[in-house]
């Protein structure tokens, strides 16, 4: 027996060294609260309240078991833990303590949550879409009607001259259907489901000029001033659908930020660089904060007010532009606030 004790004492340093090598900690708390023995690497939660707070409330409690997910801040870094707090049933009693890092399994959970939300928001996009198909026939349909007896009237009075009031307006109709034509024709594009799975050669120039049509009316009521600065042939191949809605996005943005400033201002340029097609957009608004800026594109991070956002619109254009081999990023967050998207050239 004495053998016995004796190699169980020479064993103690050993285990003390198993423990202090545990990528967390184990304490040992008296029936008061009173760490009473530690592995080394507690010594650096010693003050952390968080863990304090646990324990009293374990005392307090009168439990036998709890476990318990906290942060613990250690040397101003913020790290999430498990822990885990157990009555020993000795006759000193007391409370053994085991803390274990879970860096790792939450960083699982918010890649999860992360497509989970993009997927929600490819769903809620794809029923728009189907939505937006069905209304842009709904359109077309009597717009049609509508050209086609306009062209009959104005065959009726073609003997009129050129300055005739009646031909003159009848004109500006049909300039005004050409344009939701076009709108229609658009939109089409981009809710057709065949063109959202498939790849297409494209300038992203033309893109551009197109989806700036679309803002038009937007831009001249708030009295936006809007450049457009354009670039050689900026030959792309894309999802068209998901790259046109990743820069309504950022164009969206851009309105939503200057909406209250006195200069209302939004520059969308285009430039070659080496193998990339660069599209900056910048606007005179209200800015990106720092610590707003870290988040930007994680889903369900909005700088809007309550039922005005649901922080989705940049974490699926980011995941668009992904998908096509490109980059999104802030790159200014103030001063003007600048965007750039970049695809590969083909």
């Amino acid at each position: 027996m004495a053998s016995d004790k004796t190699k169980t004492k020479e064993q103690i340093p050993e285990l003390q060294e198993v423990i202090d090598s545990l990528p967390g900690f184990v304490l040992v708390v008296g029936k008061d609260g009173t760490w009473l023995k530690n592995s080394k690497s507690a010594e650096v939660y010693a003050r952390a309240k968080a863990l304090h707070q646990i324990i009293t409330d374990f005392i307090q409690e009168d439990l036998f078991k709890k476990t318990v997910e906290i942060e613990l801040e250690i040397t101003g870094q913020i790290i999430p833990f498990i822990v885990t707090i157990e009555t020993l049933f000795s006759e000193a009693g007391g409370f053994v303590v085991v803390g274990h890092p879970i860096i790792e399994i939450v960083q699982m959970r918010q890649e999860i949550e992360k497509q989970r939300a993009l997927a929600l928001a490819a769903a809620r996009l794809a029923g728009i879409s189907e939505l937006s198909a069905g209304i842009a026939h709904e359109i077309k349909n009597p717009l049609a009607i509508i050209h086609g007896r306009i062209e009959l009237l104005r065959r009726r009075h073609k003997d009129s001259g050129p300055e005739d009031s009646f031909l003159k307006n009848m004109q500006t109709i049909v300039d005004a259907i050409s344009r939701i034509n076009n709108i229609v024709d658009t939109l089409s594009s981009i809710a057709d489901p065949q063109r959202r799975m498939s790849t297409d050669f494209c300038d992203l120039n033309e893109l551009v000029s197109k989806i700036f049509k679309l803002y038009q009316f937007k831009f001249d009521k708030h009295q936006v001033t809007v450049h457009m600065i354009q670039a050689e042939e900026l030959r792309c191949a894309i999802n068209i659908s998901q790259i046109t809605q990743a820069i309504m996005q950022l164009i969206n943005n851009s309105l939503y930020a200057i909406k209250n400033s006195d200069k209302k201002e939004i520059t969308l340029e285009l430039v070659k660089e080496a193998d990339q097609a660069a599209l900056y957009i910048k606007d005179s608004g209200v800015g990106v904060s720092d610590s707003a800026k870290e988040r930007l594109f994680q889903p369900f991070f909005t700088t809007k007010p309550q039922g005005e956002g649901v922080g989705l619109g940049l974490a699926t254009s980011l995941a668009s532009v992904n998908e096509n081999g490109g980059q999104l990023l802030l790159i200014q967050n103030a001063n003007p606030t600048i965007f750039k998207l970049t695809l590969p050239l083909r």
